[in-house]
C-alpha cells in the first residue's frame, strides 16, 4: 500500500465508522459477508478459519503477504505450464 493509499484509508476510518454504525443490521450483515469474500479471495479453500487484527498496520502486513503468496501460486502454475 502506498503513503496516499493509507492516508486515504486513515482519513476514510471515521467517516467509515460513522457510515457503519448508521446502518441496518441486515446491512451489516451483507457488508461483513463482502469484506470476509474480500480477506478470503487469495487463500485457497481447505477448512474455516478466523482472522483477526489488532491494528491496521496487521491487516496491511497480512494482505500485502496475501499478495505475495498468490504471485508465487501463479508464477508456479505458470513454471509448470511452461513447455
Amino acid at each position: 500500500m502506498t503513503p496516499d493509499q493509507r492516508t486515504a484509508f486513515s482519513a476514510a476510518q471515521d467517516r467509515t465508522l460513522r457510515d457503519g454504525l448508521a446502518l441496518t443490521p441486515a446491512e451489516r450483515v451483507a457488508l461483513a459477508e463482502s469484506l470476509w469474500q474480500e480477506f478470503s479471495r487469495l487463500i485457497p479453500r481447505r477448512a474455516p478459519f478466523t482472522v483477526s487484527f489488532a491494528t491496521f498496520e496487521d491487516y496491511w502486513r497480512w494482505q500485502d503477504r496475501a499478495n505475495i503468496e498468490q504471485l508465487e501460486r501463479i508464477r508456479n502454475l505458470r513454471e509448470e505450464r511452461a513447455p
